[in-house]
């Protein structure tokens, strides 16, 4: 049987690595029972969430020369990439927009920190 903590380097080429739903399944409940367990022993919850991803897009960022020709567009296309916007609430902010007369690109330029609360 495959250990889910086993490091992936430690599995041999030959065994067969499926893993199936149910076994998946318990592992996530068996880690989340040690989580409640902990949090009832010490009143607190641990976690491993070090940064949050505005956070994290904003540091990396600041590495980079703005004075670049192409920073602008990269950020633009890092935030597309990694912050997704759910489709029901685009259509929405449309709606919203188009009873407003304004234009969904002139949001998407100028007002992203507003769109990335509202999409």
């Amino acid at each position: 049987m495959l250990n889910l903590f086993q490091p992936v380097h430690d599995i041999d080429d030959d065994q067969n690595t499926h893993i199936s739903e149910e076994t998946v399944i318990d592992a996530v409940q068996y880690c989340q029972s040690l989580l409640v367990q902990y949090a009832e022993e010490s009143q607190t919850l641990p976690t491993r969430v070090f940064d949050d991803i505005f956070h994290f897009m904003y540091r990396l960022l600041q590495m980079l020369p703005k004075s670049h020709s192409a920073f602008k567009e990269f950020a633009h296309l890092f935030s597309k990439t990694i912050l997704i916007r759910d489709a029901n609430n685009v259509k929405a902010v449309k709606a919203v927009l188009g009873k407003k007369k304004i234009a969904w690109k002139y949001v998407v330029c100028t007002g992203k920190d507003w769109l990335n609360c509202h999409a």
